[in-house]
């Protein structure tokens, strides 16, 4: 299928390409299709675009690219949104959506919130992790990797 982006112009998509949100991205309950695109296959910084909406996308960011020791915990209403069993939690997908600034040095990536994605069935989810020391602005360039709140 052909889609349009504003930021990437016409492409083309497989269906199998498409992920379905189960549980909508905060504040964005009427888009549940989305298509991640990135310029060369190892690249840590992504978009995940709207199938729906040209003028939607966000960047999202390997989690484990800017946090090595990412331990994300889900809850047992997440696990049942993305179709998959316990003993498949280690498929899991998981991407940072990243606010990025004009300053580059004052980004920020949603530690809390992750896009979790179920690689098998392309089913995703915005999950509210367990861990809660996680903190849902993080910043991107923090020489603490950590990422848990001072608080």
């Amino acid at each position: 299928m052909k889609i349009t982006s504003k930021e990437f112009g016409e492409f083309e998509v497989k269906d199998e390409d498409v992920i379905k949100f189960n549980r909508p991205i905060f504040g964005f309950e009427d888009k549940d299709s989305f298509v991640i695109l990135k310029e060369f296959p190892e690249d840590d910084i992504m978009y995940l675009q709207s199938i729906d909406d040209e003028n939607l996308h966000f960047v999202i960011i390997d989690p484990y690219a800017v946090l090595p020791k990412y331990e994300p915990q889900l809850s047992s209403d997440d696990i049942a949104a993305l179709k998959i069993k316990k003993g498949e939690i280690s498929e899991l997908r998981y991407m940072l959506i990243a606010i990025i600034t004009e300053n580059i040095e004052n980004s920020v990536v949603n530690l809390k919130n992750p896009i979790v994605i179920n690689s098998k069935n392309k089913q995703a989810i915005q999950a509210m992790l367990e861990n809660e020391d996680y903190i849902m602005r993080y910043p991107l360039f923090s020489k603490d990797k950590a990422g848990v709140s001072s608080c």
